[in-house]
């Protein structure tokens, strides 16, 4: 996550700027979620698949939390060359 903010004000005495100063703060830290994933493959090329994930997040007040579900079925046709079919479940909550 990238998160930027700044801050900014000048002092006045009598209509005269005395200094306009402006504070800037830029951090990345990386946001680490929960999951649940299971593979299950019966023969050597077919293998499915169950995900579900889920992450919370609380700043100043404001909260959130963002659900992934995910079904699917890989198939390996060549030994470089696959296909799949997947679905995916996302849900966003805030407050």
């Amino acid at each position: 996550m990238n998160v930027q903010g700044s801050k900014g004000g000048a002092a006045y005495i009598n209509d005269i700027v005395l200094g306009d100063k402006e504070v800037r703060a830029k951090v990345l830290a990386p946001l680490p979620n929960l999951g649940i994933w299971y593979y299950v493959a019966p023969f050597k090329n077919l293998v499915f698949m169950a995900k579900l994930d889920w992450f919370s997040l609380l700043i100043c007040g404001y909260s959130g939390r963002l659900w992934n579900v995910s079904l699917g079925v890989n198939y390996q046709i060549l030994n470089k060359l696959g296909i799949g079919l997947n679905y995916r479940f996302l849900t966003l909550l805030t407050k």
